[in-house]
């Protein structure tokens, strides 16, 4: 057994300097903003496609608040049918 253990020893020895290298701890961050989610992130004013956007926003909340409920009714007097 102790013969065993020292053969897995070895082998994460010689295995721990690639696993070390593989890691990076200390990277540059990957976008050049001086924040992470971009220059309109905040500045909802000049969004691109805002006017779309906001309209796909208040029609998926009206349809979702509307038919959710609508679905719930048709559900259950489809059940009371038989």
């Amino acid at each position: 057994m102790s013969a065993a253990l020292r053969q897995v020893a070895r082998e994460v020895q010689r295995e721990a300097p690639k696993l070390a290298r593989s890691i990076r701890t200390s990277t540059a961050p990957r976008y050049h903003y001086d924040y992470e989610h971009g220059p309109n992130y905040l500045n909802f004013q000049d969004w691109p496609g805002r006017r779309w956007k906001v309209a796909a926003w208040i029609g998926g909340i009206m349809t979702t608040g509307v038919g959710i409920p609508l679905f719930a009714v048709w559900w259950q007097q489809s059940k009371l049918s038989g």
